[in-house]
C-alpha cells in the first residue's frame, strides 16, 4: 500500500492577496452593486402607484413598503396622481440606470487595474 500524500490547502490565499492590494475597489464594487440592487426594488415597486391610479384603487389603505411608495409619489410636484406616479417611475428608472452605467465603470477602471 502506498501512503496518501495530504495536500495543504492554501485557503483564502486569493481573497487575501486581492482584498489586501485592491480593497477600496472591492469595496466600491459592492456598495454599488447594493445601492443598485436595492433602487431595482424600488423601480418594481414603483409601478404600484401607477397602477392604483389607472385602477382607481384607494391607496390610503396600504401600508408597508406599498404605503412608502405610495406617500413619495404624493411628494412629487404634480397635481394629477398619474403624472406624479409616472413621474415617479422616470425618476426611479433614470437612477438605476445612471447607478447601473457608474458600477459598470468602476468594474472596469478596477479590472484594468488589477494584474
Amino acid at each position: 500500500m502506498t501512503p496518501t500524500v495530504v495536500q495543504k490547502s492554501e485557503g483564502y490565499a486569493a481573497v487575501r492577496y486581492f482584498g489586501g492590494r485592491y480593497k477600496l475597489y472591492f469595496a466600491g464594487i459592492l456598495a454599488l452593486t447594493i445601492v443598485s440592487s436595492i433602487v431595482d426594488s424600488i423601480g418594481v415597486l414603483a409601478f404600484f402607484p401607477v397602477f392604483t391610479t389607472l385602477l382607481g384603487q384607494s391607496a390610503e389603505s396600504s401600508g408597508g413598503t406599498l404605503g412608502f411608495i405610495n406617500n413619495l409619489a404624493g411628494f412629487m410636484p404634480f397635481d394629477k396622481p398619474v403624472v406624479s406616479a409616472s413621474a415617479l417611475l422616470i425618476v426611479v428608472f433614470v437612477t438605476k440606470t445612471v447607478l447601473t452605467l457608474i458600477r459598470e465603470w468602476f468594474t472596469v477602471i478596477a479590472s484594468s487595474r488589477i494584474p
